[in-house]
């Protein structure tokens, strides 16, 4: 079997991708898995033997002719149309796009023949966004930062490729030495994947002067050309025996080595906290408001987040003492640390609210049927009963449309319904899961009939209906009944 994996995404996505493929090897062993990634990141497949090959997605030949003045269309449209050509000539049976974007599903689309089994985005033959798969439609509706997703990304991977995740599939063998002439270091990334990730520079300058009352052990700081100025400022005055400043002198590929020695990784969210989990190097993964850490967090042994709304709410001497407490083997002294377990969701997390813990168990009744939460106040009842009432409303134009046969008398009425259903989501957070699975569920209607499409549409409110007219059939309870711990 040939298959293509479509990661067009960044390092660490790319990074994130390493167990799926292996579950792939693993299921799959005499398949040739390649992997086509644009050639700036090409980098964080070095090292991944189960690939067959690397294909580089050629960009910048793509797109550059179409920023010229005079526009260069043809050139483009060249460049395009012969990569095209040449995937197309690896007759691959199966194409898993796992950078899940809207603009991958095009070239997802124009891969594909009739016999070639696809996962992930895609298009339909008149344009309109194609999901085949239940955990890409899951990801479409459900992930991302500002959502109450508590699957990891690594591990969704994985089920896109129908498998389920291995502890085994994370595991890096690095035999290569360290850069570094030294017995024992911690390694700090001083930076993040994007500015509203990152800890400060100041705020890191603090962090080790506290960590240094605790620890003699040295600090290797680390991060891109990009990132040289603020370590510089970080380093700035420190004994340099003490804190090494190697931002912007390494390869990539050194990062394995270097954190594989390491006693301990400290960061942000960014590639390097993902290259701890690969080669089971313990992590403090420092996050904010800015990164869903149960998608993105460490899953090296040992591991634990650092949480804080902002930046301003997390106290350097706190990432201090956290840091030292792992390197001791110490329970946790911080109230906003997620440590990690081993199952899925991926951490254990006190410091979550309840409305972020029943917005979870929404999650798993909509898409793992498991039991519904309990409606646990009179905010989230009305809410239910208003988007009833709203759907019937709709429903009734439905009937209205079968009896005139004429869309144009009751759309101006369905429009403004869809509307009050989004603005109820607004106003009730707890109800946007189930908001987001009504709308995507309408939104992955394909093409056909007009009689096939109106029945498709019908049937997405009539099952939006029953849900809610089951759900409200629960008995009430008090903001009490919920559990707080995510593991229930």
């Amino acid at each position: 079997m040939n298959i293509l994996i479509i990661q067009l995404a960044r390092l660490g996505d790319i990074l994130l991708t390493w167990p799926q493929v292996r579950a792939l090897k693993r299921q799959y062993p005499d398949a040739k898995i390649d992997m086509l990634v644009r050639p700036k990141f090409k980098t964080a497949t070095e090292g991944l033997s189960e690939l067959n090959q690397v294909i580089e997605f050629p960009i910048e030949n793509i797109f550059e002719p179409l920023l010229k003045e005079p526009l260069y269309v043809q050139e483009s449209l060249t460049s395009l149309h012969q990569i095209i050509t040449d995937l197309k000539g690896r007759t691959y049976q199966w194409i898993i796009n796992a950078t899940l974007s809207p603009a991958s599903s095009y070239l997802t689309f124009e891969l594909q023949t009739p016999e070639t089994k696809i996962t992930g985005y895609t298009r339909t033959s008149d344009g309109y966004l194609n999901i085949k798969d239940d955990v890409s439609t899951y990801f479409y509706a459900q992930v991302g930062v500002d959502r109450e997703n508590r699957i990891h990304l690594a591990d969704l991977f994985t089920m896109m490729a129908e498998q389920q995740p291995h502890p085994d599939d994370w595991k890096t063998q690095v035999q290569t030495p360290s850069p570094l002439n030294l017995e024992a270091y911690i390694v700090l990334h001083v930076g993040a994947s994007r500015d509203n990730k990152k800890f400060s520079p100041f705020k890191w300058r603090t962090f080790i002067t506290h960590f240094q009352k605790l620890s003699s052990i040295p600090i290797v700081l680390i991060g891109n050309s990009d990132e040289t100025h603020d370590a510089d400022f970080i380093a700035l005055g420190f004994n340099p025996d003490q804190v090494l400043n190697k931002t912007g002198e390494l390869n990539f590929s050194d990062l394995f080595p270097l954190i594989a020695r390491a006693a301990l990784y400290i960061g942000c969210d960014s590639a390097p906290l993902h290259i701890a989990s690969l080669v089971n190097t313990p992590a403090l993964n420092v996050s904010f408001a800015t990164v869903n850490f149960w998608e993105t967090g460490p899953r090296s042994n040992g591991s634990r987040v650092l949480y804080a709304l902002t930046e301003a709410d997390l106290p350097s001497e706190t990432v201090a003492t956290e840091a030292f407490k792992i390197l001791t083997q110490a329970p946790a002294s911080s109230e906003n640390i997620i440590t990690l377990v081993g199952e899925s969701p991926s951490y254990q997390a006190p410091l979550n609210t309840r409305t972020q813990d029943w917005s979870w168990h929404l999650l798993k009744a909509l898409y793992m049927n498991e039991p519904w939460p309990k409606i646990k106040n009179k905010t989230i009842q009305q809410g239910l009963q208003n988007l009833l009432e709203v759907n019937q409303v709709i429903l009734e134009q439905f009937q209205t449309i079968k009896k005139t046969r004429n869309v144009s008398v009751v759309s101006g009425i369905i429009e403004r319904c869809e509307e009050v259903i989004e603005n109820i989501g607004a106003l009730i957070p707890e109800l946007r899961s189930l908001i987001r699975w009504y709308q995507t569920q309408k939104a992955l209607i394909g093409p056909n009939s007009p009689q096939m499409v109106f029945e498709a549409t019908e049937k997405v409110h009539t099952d939006f209906s029953a849900i809610i007219q089951y759900w409200l059939t629960l008995e009430p309870q008090p903001l009490e009944g919920i559990h707080e711990s995510s593991q229930s």
